[in-house]
């Protein structure tokens, strides 16, 4: 079966690769990973400081409070007509923009703690601890290096031999050893 085997060489690629982004800007206040080292899956990366933000959130937390005890009277006013329709919908109006506000910081605060998508090797770090990060800089990349990609060329007149599932065997340089592989797409060029 071997007579009809192509030799080419070809590409080691990680199986996903990101560049791991802050999406708040603040002060780095833990760290949960080594460099070079690996995670896993939602491990903890970053923490950045969001005490300004927590603040903020059982502020908004307490007037959403308020608004839905102002929501509940109004309500049982309406009921007996001891109010009108506007002023109770004026009521849920504002309870329904402080449910918003509430719910705007949460994602903020969620934004501060920085998890890995997926397990991996993340690379080296471009942020300390105690350091400032910017919005959107990059922390460091996470590859998923297990399974890994092989990126390889065949000559056109072998192309339409080529197909997903075809088993693939392939040495590293420097390692006498022979790995395989199954082709799991076909780029057309």
């Amino acid at each position: 079966a071997m007579d009809n085997a192509i030799t080419t060489t070809g590409t080691l690629m990680a199986n996903e690769e990101v560049d791991l982004v802050s999406e708040l800007a603040g002060r780095v206040t833990a760290i949960g990973f080594q460099e070079g080292g690996n995670v896993s899956a939602g491990q903890v990366l970053v923490r950045i400081n969001d005490d300004e933000l927590q603040a903020q959130l059982r502020k908004a937390e307490a007037n959403l409070k308020l608004g839905k005890d102002d929501e509940g009277r109004k309500k049982q006013l309406l009921a007996v007509s001891g109010i009108s329709q506007e002023q109770y919908d004026a009521s849920q109006a504002q309870f329904a923009a402080l449910q918003a506000d509430a719910d705007d910081l949460r994602a903020q605060v969620a934004k501060s703690t920085i998890r890995a998508p997926f397990s991996g090797k993340v690379g080296l770090r471009s942020v300390s601890e105690g350091g400032y990060v910017g919005n959107n800089a990059i922390i460091a990349k996470l590859q998923q290096i297990d399974p890994i990609k092989i990126d390889f060329a065949v000559p056109e007149r072998y192309g339409r031999s080529m197909s997903a599932g075809n088993i693939i065997h392939f040495t590293l340089e420097g390692d006498t050893a022979t790995y395989t592989g199954e082709v799991y797409a076909v780029e057309p060029s």
